[in-house]
């Protein structure tokens, strides 16, 4: 459609629908991803990282048509699906993806290849938007878990959480679904995450002695709570089976250490 400061803006579906308009869409989206990583990697010099290329898809009614006066018109798409699309490009740098699909437009595609990322309530809207990420390189059995897993959360079954944050802590480099865990922790079953509200949670933790990795949650009244894979939480003590003593632990700071004031919390 057009170029707009550093962003591009463009629509399928006019001035005529087709049946795989939602499938070139996602396939678009797919191939900026994969473009960009490239781009990246082949340029990319020390002290000169190159950043990212964020991109949102939506799928609603708008008004097409050649807007503007009688010294210049333009062709292009107007209307609330549009501005959906853009606020999901800048909602990325909120949730730490790269790219979001919302459900209207994932639903419209044959690909399968994306992962659930929640409820979430886009900035100047009221409507909450189901997203959707792409991850081709996610372990299908993976991404169909999480996505039965969102699923029995959305209607109501909390246990669902403690599974996602399961696998959190095998993909602990995965900035993005450990970001997805904290949001339902903030949102519950059925609600929506407000893009204007902090998630008081963090990544997957390590520690930097033993490497035991933890996962860093927000308890009741502000508490911190850290997380083990498969282990109870002892009250006043470091994680159950932590390589590391005590004094160790605070020496090399690690996560175990924040689990002695912590909430009680059984993991597993």
């Amino acid at each position: 459609d057009k170029c707009l400061a550093d962003a591009v803006v463009a629509f399928w579906g006019a001035p005529t629908a087709r049946d795989g308009d939602g499938d070139h869409a996602a396939s678009a989206l797919l191939a900026m991803n994969r473009f960009t990583k490239e781009f990246s990697e082949q340029h990319d010099e020390p002290g000169q990282h190159l950043g990212r290329t964020r991109v949102g898809l939506h799928f609603g009614e708008a008004i097409v048509g050649n807007f503007g006066g009688e010294g210049r018109l333009s062709y292009t798409a107007l209307g609330d699906a549009m501005n959906c699309a853009a606020r999901l490009e800048g909602a990325n740098k909120y949730l730490k993806t790269i790219s979001l699909i919302s459900d209207e437009a994932r639903s419209r595609t044959s690909l399968d290849v994306f992962r659930p990322m929640g409820r979430i309530v886009l900035s100047g809207r009221e409507t909450p938007v189901v997203v959707w990420e792409p991850a081709p390189d996610l372990d299908p059995a993976v991404r169909a878990q999480l996505t039965q897993l969102w699923t029995a959360f959305d209607r109501g079954d909390r246990s669902a959480l403690d599974a996602i944050e399961q696998i959190c802590l095998t993909q602990d480099k995965d900035a993005a679904l450990a970001a997805y865990a904290c949001r339902l922790r903030e949102a519950g079953p059925g609600g929506a995450f407000n893009l204007k509200e902090k998630c008081h949670g963090s990544p997957v933790v390590r520690c930097p002695r033993c490497s035991s990795r933890f996962l860093r949650l927000r308890g009741g009244a502000g508490r911190s709570i850290v997380r083990p894979v498969g282990r109870v939480l002892p009250a006043g003590q470091g994680p159950a089976g932590h390589p590391c003593s005590e004094a160790e632990a605070d020496r090399q700071h690690c996560p175990a250490r924040l689990a002695r004031n912590a909430h009680v919390e059984r993991a597993g």
